[in-house]
């Protein structure tokens, strides 16, 4: 779909034979380069084992990938640096506070993935690296690239825009203001962080479980490059490639070109349409420069690209007895879960298509002002489109479908001042954010047009911080500082209606369409009823007046609320001979908002926002000579505020509706425990531990019959009590200079739910629950034959062949008080039930060539 509007900038690459390329190269040059060419022979030829290749894909790269290895093959004989065996800890640099320190200085909970330990992950995105780090989830749910992160057990599990995530993403400095295309790929990553615990005063907004941070490679100003072959099961074909170029203006300006091609690895099959489904079909370039016109001024600019047309995530049925779609005629074959492999097959009739078009600029600024005295400026800017057509019914019948076209953009920039004093460092500074989306959905129930809301919604945020590092002595600092946020956001909700004459006029702009233009029918929408803060065309739908149901008090609906908040931090550090020790005390802001899905003023809200104060014990320390670090730390934390989704009776025509309320309070304790040992020259072994007690201390609502509710006996989401990754690499030199490394990897998660609704009577569901996983084991291995310039590695993930669900939903289940003085919560089956389990045991070979 093309971007109307947009500065996309528009790259033809011309056709080219990407084994004619490598054959020449060949000529040119020596062994690693035909075995190259010998494995895509293979993987042509052998169809049986790989599937074709899609030479369409190759081709799409070939210009560029084989201009990167000429250039580096013809132009230079210089040998890669030699690589060393692993006798040690290898220092990481983070940016936990801001500024780059070795992540053993950090008094906090911050776990790190360095670009080597990525590639032994051969991630496709970050579920793939969810084990670097305890009392970590990441599960992917239904639309593109769309993430569910767990924190601690602070987490949202949510595709819809106006609901802000629990947990943040960052990318390059920056935030990114939805859960969609989260996921993000971690090719070309210099490293991955995570922090554990509220983040308020350093990051600000919607940090309270924490953030994943990756951070991509600069360029480096030396010709050199890479191209990555991954190839699996599944029709897994995925072509990575990068080239640094040379050095321009007198060595001052360093530049770097990344492109990548990611298809298949679909493995869910669709009976009704003979494909399977599922698939990855991404294209992403990323062109990046580093400029230092004088040794104190460093400018960053990086430019995404990124076309994104995957199959929607598949969801299957999880239908249990007295659903509805079995009693209006979905066949029993449909969902019979006692079938071998059954959650591996959809039935839906449609091609469900989707799309992620995202266009980005990040620009970050250093000026060295002098010795002591750094000013930083980070500007981000993010255009997003979307597209999703997805079946729910998970059947041949035509039951249940939406269609949501979206539209967002963002745009930030902060300002800081890094100070170094000789009592000790401080930084201050100011965060700027503007953000809106669009989005329009239609939806199709039992074959026929249902509904079509559209949202329109924005949000400003201005916030100042600062922070402090104060000497107290030779070993101790005392660190205090805070985050003062004012943020307003507003919402303009129109219910349209389906214009069968194709006469009434479009009431506002879409991609494409003109205001007051007369649409042919079946296309044709036209305003019913508004309300919020809508444009003054639509003033003749306006229905902002309302009366409040529980006071009977009259309310004009404005749909612009605003809030601000203060986060403080303060903490006391001790260095130890062989570490440190620490104590903080930190508070985390989630933004407060409306409900998008709502049916009138009365139910859009506002909510307010939410707060957590976390209290955090920690030690960092190495021994035995750098080979050992063992990290850990106790943390509590007081969840107030929380914001939950309460289902209640439908109105205009909806079966049921769902709305925000700040209706819970929680309390979270836990330990934490990172270990990383080379007890021997090229042996490492790595593992961390995660203990959790999280439970509601309270959880009231007042349910559709007016009764108080009790829902403080649930569990909450995504929150084991104990996670355990286990990971051993070995390096093994052989006489010719070349390694052999094998690696495993063990990720074990105790019991957790993955949906609110994990008390229902299981009976409906042959005794078991399917919200809920009972604790399983993933374990991963791979065993690489690493050269001075290439690498061909085969690997195996999810050998345990473990099956677990990754989203789960009753559509319109609710609970209700067992009586009008008994507030024991009733599980009120929905109408049906779906869900997406993981990917199956797979298997897939990677090959690697650096120059």
């Amino acid at each position: 779909m093309e971007k109307s509007g947009s500065r996309r900038i528009k790259v033809t690459l011309i056709k080219y034979s990407f084994s004619s390329c490598i054959v020449r190269l060949i000529e040119l040059k020596v062994t690693p380069y035909f075995i190259l060419a010998i494995n895509i022979k293979i993987y042509e030829s052998n169809s049986n084992i790989w599937g074709d290749i899609n030479m369409k894909r190759i081709n799409l790269l070939s210009l560029a990938i084989c201009f990167s290895f000429a250039v580096g093959i013809l132009s230079s004989d210089k040998a890669l640096a030699q690589r060393e065996i692993s006798t040690g800890i290898e220092e990481i640099v983070v940016t936990a506070q801001k500024r780059e320190e070795n992540l053993q200085s950090v008094p906090a909970s911050v776990s790190a993935m360095d670009a080597t330990a990525l590639e032994k992950t051969f991630a496709r995105d970050l579920m793939d690296v969810a084990g670097i780090s305890p009392n970590l989830i990441i599960d992917p749910v239904l639309g593109n690239g769309t993430a569910a992160i767990s924190i601690r057990g602070i987490q949202l599990a949510e595709v819809e825009k106006s609901f802000d995530p629990a947990v943040a993403v960052y990318q390059d400095g920056i935030y990114l203001a939805t859960s969609t295309g989260a996921l993000l790929n971690v090719w070309d990553a210099e490293r991955v962080e995570v922090l554990r615990g509220p983040q308020g005063t350093m990051f600000g907004r919607n940090t309270v479980g924490g953030l994943v941070h990756v951070i991509r490679a600069k360029p480096t100003g030396e010709l050199g490059g890479k191209i990555n072959f991954n190839i699996g099961e599944d029709d897994q074909e995925d072509i990575k490639a990068l080239i640094n170029l040379p050095a321009m203006l007198n060595g001052t300006l360093a530049t770097k070109i990344s492109a990548m091609n990611l298809s298949g690895g679909g493995y869910f099959y669709n009976p009704t349409r003979g494909t399977s489904t599922g698939h990855s079909d991404v294209e992403a370039y990323s062109l990046s420069a580093l400029w230092n016109p004088t040794p104190n001024l460093q400018v960053h600019l990086i430019y995404d690209d990124i076309n994104d047309q995957s199959d929607v995530r598949p969801t299957t049925c999880f239908n249990g007895d007295g659903d509805l779609f079995p009693a209006v005629g979905q066949p029993r074959s449909e969902c019979d879960q006692a079938t071998s492999d059954f959650h591996y097959n959809t039935f839906g009739s449609t091609d469900q298509t989707s799309s992620v078009e995202v266009e980005a600029i990040t620009l970050n600024i250093e000026y060295d002002i002098n010795e002591n005295n750094k000013l930083v400026v980070v500007y981000g800017s993010r255009e997003m489109e979307e597209t999703s057509l997805q079946e729910f019914d998970n059947s041949a019948l035509d039951l249940f479908r939406v269609s949501r076209p979206q539209t967002e953009e963002q745009e930030s920039l902060e300002l800081r001042l890094e100070t170094n004093f000789s009592w000790g460092k401080t930084t201050v500074g100011a965060f700027l954010w503007d953000s809106e989306y669009d989005a329009w959905q239609t939806t199709w129930f039992f074959g026929g047009f249902n509904d079509s809301p559209r949202t329109q919604h924005s949000t400003e945020n201005t916030a100042f911080f600062a922070q402090v590092d104060y000497d107290l002595s030779d070993k101790m600092t005392l660190t205090f500082g805070g985050r003062w946020i004012d943020e307003e956001k507003s919402i303009c909700q129109v219910f349209t209606g389906r214009d069968a004459t194709g006469t009434e006029a479009f009431y506002a702009n879409w991609p494409g369409e003109e205001a007051g233009v007369t649409k042919t029918a079946p296309d044709a929408r036209y305003a019913i009823k508004s309300w919020g803060a809508c444009d003054s065309s639509l003033s003749s739908t306006a229905q902002n007046d309302y009366t409040d149901p529980a006071t009977g008090e009259a309310k004009t609906f404005t749909g612009t609320e605003s809030w601000d908040d203060f986060t403080p931090k303060v903490g006391i550090t001790y260095d130890t001979d062989n570490g440190m020790v620490y104590a903080s005390f930190s508070e985390g802001f989630r933004s407060g908002g409306f409900n998008g899905r709502n049916s009138g003023a009365n139910n859009t809200g506002p909510y307010d926002p939410e707060s957590v104060e976390s209290l955090e014990v920690g030690f960092k320390s190495i021994w035995a000579n750098n080979t050992l670090q063992i990290n850990g730390a106790i943390f509590s934390v007081d969840y107030s505020d929380k914001q939950e989704d309460v289902i209640l009776p439908g109105t205009d025509g909806a079966v049921t509706l769902t709305v925000v309320q700040n209706a819970a309070s929680v309390s979270i304790d836990g330990l934490e425990l990172e270990t990383l040992w080379v007890p021997s020259p090229g042996l490492t072994l790595t593992a961390n531990l995660g203990i959790l007690d999280a439970s509601y201390d309270s959880y009231s609502v007042i349910d559709g019959a007016g009764n108080s509710l009790d829902k403080s006996g649930l569990d909450l989401r995504r929150a084991p009590e104990m996670t355990l990754t286990l990971g051993a690499l070995y390096e093994h030199p052989l006489a010719n200079g070349d390694y052999l490394v094998s690696s495993f990897n063990y990720r074990w998660k105790d019991d957790y739910c993955t949906a609110s609704n994990n008390k229902f009577a299981s009976g409906n569901y042959g005794g078991n629950n399917p919200a809920c996983n009972e604790a399983f084991g993933l374990l991963d291995a791979s065993l690489s034959y690493e050269s001075e310039n290439w690498r061909v590695s085969f690997f195996g993930k999810n050998l345990t062949d473990e099956v677990y669900t990754l989203y789960f939903l009753d559509v319109a289940a609710f609970y209700a008080a067992a009586g009008p003085s008994d507030p024991t919560p009733v599980y009120n089956a929905g109408l049906w039930s779906q869900g997406t389990v993981n990917r199956p045991r797979n298997f897939g070979v990677e090959l690697q060539v650096s120059f």
